[in-house]
């Protein structure tokens, strides 16, 4: 074998060594390296989509998860104001999963023109476009000098009480609760979705009247017609008083 051979045998099997060398390194890479990931599935998610959530986080194209780490993607899901805390995992070839555990939002705030999520601590979050099931009380005209809300608003901590009690007295009630007006600091009333009357609570007291209030709930739901109470008024110590429609009274009157 000449030298000229020997050295194109040797460059032949160099080359070869290489891309074995290579073709390992590719396999340890996906087997127990770091995969690349060209998908990301989003579940658990209620309040906005996965495509929101996807396009938030920059998540959404192949090319944007190119050299992607789950901890990268981990983070970034998390700096969403609705996201609690999230889960990632491998979840297929070139594939994750990222399991969203939102925030439990409990009411919606309107101030200062702009709307708000609560959640059960009282976290304060925009209201943000294309958010669904969001069916929940609304409280509304909190007394304040802030040009800026916060969690520790005293009217704020009234609302969240009230709400809180009812949740706990009555799933159902609490269900039916559209709106607690605070009133800028006058008598807190309180409306509902199925019902045309109003609960005055005034202030002070207030979940021992949502308890009075409750027990009067449960036997009213047994009246066949409430459309002749006006509202009903807890403001008076150990007192519910009702105010009806005259009207409408008269009117029934007339069919009975």
């Amino acid at each position: 074998m000449t030298k000229k051979n020997r050295q194109i045998r040797f460059a032949i099997i160099e080359f070869a060594l290489i891309l074995l060398g290579l073709g390992i390194a590719a396999l340890l890479n996906d087997v127990t390296g770091r995969p690349q990931i060209h998908s990301v599935k989003i579940k658990g998610n209620r309040y906005l989509s996965a495509e929101t959530y996807k396009k938030f986080a920059n998540l959404q194209d192949k090319k944007a998860l190119e050299n992607i780490e789950l901890q990268t993607i981990m983070d970034r899901l998390n700096k969403h104001p609705y996201v609690k805390f999230v889960d990632v995992y491998f979840s297929g070839k070139n594939t994750c999963t990222a399991i969203v555990h939102e925030k439990s939002f409990t009411s919606i705030l309107l101030y200062n023109n702009r709307q708000f999520l609560l959640d059960d601590n009282l976290s304060i979050e925009p209201l943000l476009p294309f958010t669904n099931n969001i069916d929940l009380p609304v409280i509304e005209n909190l007394k304040t000098k802030e040009k800026r809300i916060t969690s520790k608003n005293k009217d704020l901590l009234t609302a969240k009480k009230i709400l809180y009690s009812v949740k706990l007295l009555n799933g159902d009630l609490f269900s039916e609760i559209s709106e607690i007006d605070m009133a800028h600091g006058g008598d807190i009333i309180v409306r509902f979705t199925d019902y045309d009357f109003q609960l005055i609570l005034g202030r002070g007291n207030e979940v021992r009247k949502m308890v009075y209030f409750n027990a009067v709930y449960n036997r009213m739901r047994k009246i066949n017609d409430t459309r002749i109470i006006d509202y009903i008024d807890l403001r008076f110590e150990e007192q519910i008083c009702f105010g009806f429609k005259p009207k409408l009274f008269s009117y029934l009157e007339k069919q009975s």
